[in-house]
């Protein structure tokens, strides 16, 4: 069996009790094993990537698995396709206050929907700005009851008598008689009246335009000339859109005349006008409203977002300086945001919790130069190139930007940070993948997601993640990605309203280790590496915070089975060891983690 070059290097700690929980602040016992956790010396980008995808999730070195079962509070990964991000309402309200600030150095009056406090949590990777509001959900009225009934109609008469009611200048804005009491406006946008024009309609003055297809009605209706009658095979009214287009071609003739030009050029031209006015009206992206931020010299404050690696040790004298910059932004978000006693917030603790990391490259040749490596970062958001307000740590992973942690400065909270942030995240991603091909960056080829920790059905607090769609949760039994509004069904539907299976029943996890397998087949299966640490090493009193075993500090031994050492082995942590590999599933098998040992 050929092993890999970089293995992944942990050891297994078991379930335990997580005392006290963050969320429902519910206090558990030393008897209810709610979390499952290990300490990671090394783990490759990649099998961190199939952990995260397998419900893990990293604080630090350690890294842990709530027990969805029998936690109280179950938690689920959830992802965000951020190539396909579809902003809301409020997140177009905080980038754009945020650009007013950039600008004018002061903020509009508009009012944003984001009223909760950050909750303290055990995990802490969550942005924890509060709770957007969807303003375009619910029933769309469409047509009022008068409209109706004037449809219901004589249809002939109806279509005879259709006419102009309302035209700007350039003859384009066309609302017939029948249909002006349904002009209704959904988030903020177009009228209903203009739905319809992204279809593209024959250019021909006999004109068979297709209606859509709804209770049996999808009949095309045949326009002839105004003046003639209206032929269809249904006795349905004719629908409100084909008034509309019918009146259109009739302004249109009657412009031909008036002006002595074909009907065809002024189609032609109306053709035209509609696509621009389709292209201004389109929804805008998350890109179009931050490049509306100025630039350096261009307003009152301009920012600027420094990206600092924090897997490896630093040749860099400004690396440890930068860090200590981002450790008195921490102390203060966490004392005046969550309440934290100032020795809880130390720089120690910092170190440990947001600047250790056990992230490696699959492979140490990075030949890339355009995209940043894989591993661990603090972004750190500086305002005119004097003061960091916020940083975010976040970890760049072969198919995803999983977001660790944020923090920011809580004299600028009215900015709303930990929503900027996530949004500035979730362009980051849309940035990489768009700039790496399968070509010019082979490891970015599926990199599509933005991570945002845990989602927890039952934490009102978090109910915001949801609101950054298209968004999936990951099955919590078969580790499959479905739809989130698929997920809340479920959980809605479920007796407690926390746990629920979102996968069919007939689906299986694809990596699991059989069930059926025996005790030898899987010890067999199951690796440890011993490490020789050498003299200088141990005189030392330790090695980098980021330790590396694949340089010269230590000796590694070849990868040795557990049922070669059960016998050398405390015999209660055999159970655990099972345990933990069928928790990870079959990447243990081919030796991508192994269990350490430290020897002298």
């Amino acid at each position: 069996m050929e092993f890999p070059n970089t293995p992944s290097l942990v050891i297994p700690h078991g379930s335990h009790s997580s005392g006290k929980c963050g969320y429902c602040k519910q206090q558990n016992t030393d008897e209810q094993k709610t979390t499952w956790g290990m300490t990671a010396e090394q783990l490759t980008v990649s099998d961190y990537q199939y952990l995260i995808d397998r419900g893990w999730r990293r604080s630090g070195t350690y890294c842990y698995k709530p027990l969805n079962k029998v936690t109280c509070c179950p938690s689920y990964t959830i992802q965000c396709d951020a190539l396909n991000f579809q902003l809301k309402r409020s997140h177009k309200r905080v980038l754009k206050n945020m650009c007013d600030f950039l600008k004018y150095g002061k903020l509009s009056n508009v009012k944003i929907v984001d009223n909760l406090e950050p909750a303290s949590t055990p995990e802490r990777n969550d942005h924890c700005e509060g709770i957007p509001t969807d303003e375009g959900a619910g029933d769309l009225r469409v047509l009022s009851t008068q409209s109706v009934t004037g449809i219901q109609q004589d249809r002939r008469q109806s279509e005879q008598h259709c006419a102009v009611d309302q035209t700007d200048c350039s003859g384009d804005k066309v609302v017939s008689s029948s249909s002006s009491a349904s002009s209704s406006r959904f988030d903020g946008g177009s009228s209903i009246s203009n739905i319809d024009y992204t279809k593209n309609y024959p250019k021909s003055p006999l004109t068979t335009i297709p209606t859509a297809t709804a209770a049996g009605d999808g009949v095309p209706v045949t326009c002839v000339n105004s003046h003639s009658n209206t032929n269809t095979t249904s006795n349905r009214p004719t629908k409100a859109h084909v008034r509309r287009w019918i009146a259109k071609q009739e302004h249109l003739r009657q412009r031909s005349l008036k002006e002595n030009r074909s009907y065809e050029t002024l189609l032609q031209e109306y053709y035209s006008r509609r696509q621009k006015r389709l292209e201004k009206n389109k929804p805008k992206q998350v890109e179009d409203f931050l490049q509306r931020e100025p630039s350096k010299g261009e307003g009152k404050h301009f920012l600027e977002i420094r990206l600092i690696r924090t897997t490896f040790a630093f040749t860099d004298v400004n690396y440890e300086s930068a860090l200590k910059l981002s450790h008195k932004i921490y102390e203060q978000y966490q004392i005046h945001i969550h309440k934290d006693d100032i020795n809880d917030c130390n720089w120690e603790q910092f170190k440990r919790f947001l600047i250790k990391s056990p992230l490696v490259l699959d492979n140490p040749e990075w030949n890339s130069t355009l995209t940043p490596m894989f591993g661990s970062y603090h972004q750190q958001y500086w305002l005119d190139g004097e003061k960091i307000i916020a940083v975010g740590v976040i970890d760049i992973l072969p198919k995803c930007l999983s977001s660790v942690y944020v923090f920011y400065d809580p004299q600028y909270a009215f900015l709303h940070l930990g929503t900027y942030t996530a949004l500035r995240e979730i362009a980051f991603v849309r940035q990489l993948a768009r700039t790496s091909t399968s070509t010019n960056d082979p490891m970015y080829s599926n990199f599509k997601s933005y991570y945002m920790g845990f989602y927890i059905h039952s934490c009102r607090k978090m109910s915001y993640k949801a609101q950054y769609t298209p968004a999936y949760l990951a099955c919590p039994e078969t580790y499959n990605w479905l739809p989130i509004a698929e997920c809340l069904k479920a959980l809605n539907a479920s007796p407690n309203k926390k746990y629920a299976r979102f996968s069919d029943l007939s689906a299986v996890d694809l990596n699991a280790i059989p069930k059926c397998i025996d005790m030898d087949t899987l010890d067999s299966q199951i690796y440890f590496c011993i490490i020789y640490m050498n003299d200088n090493e141990n005189d030392s009193g330790g090695g980098d915070d980021n330790a590396n075993y694949n340089d010269n500090k230590s000796l590694r031994s070849p990868p040795i089975s557990l049922k070669a050492l059960r016998s050398r082995l405390n015999r209660r942590s055999i159970p655990i060891f099972r345990e933990w590999a069928k928790l990870l599933g079959n990447r243990v098998l081919s030796g991508h983690f192994q269990i350490i040992i430290h020897s002298q």
